[in-house]
């Protein structure tokens, strides 16, 4: 099962970024106007704890926001 991370709308297209949880972490999804595309990547569960241990963010989070800038032309 999917979880949405983040929606939004780009030059008359929707993007949603979602992503779905197994044993070894997190795997990133991005679908464009509901249909999913080759852009994936993930987030182990350890890289997840030490973002917890040093205050730096949900590293989801992190991802989903760099990828809508990217998108949007903000990198």
């Amino acid at each position: 099962m999917h979880t949405t991370v983040t929606t939004f709308d780009h030059e008359g297209r929707s993007f949603e970024i979602k992503m779905d949880s197994d044993g070894e972490g997190w795997h990133l999804k991005v679908f464009v106007d509901g249909e999913p595309t080759k852009v994936d990547g993930g987030v182990s569960h350890e890289v997840q704890q030490d973002a917890a241990l040093y205050e730096i963010g949900d590293p989801r989070r992190i991802i989903a926001d760099a990828l809508e800038g990217f998108i949007k032309g903000k990198d």
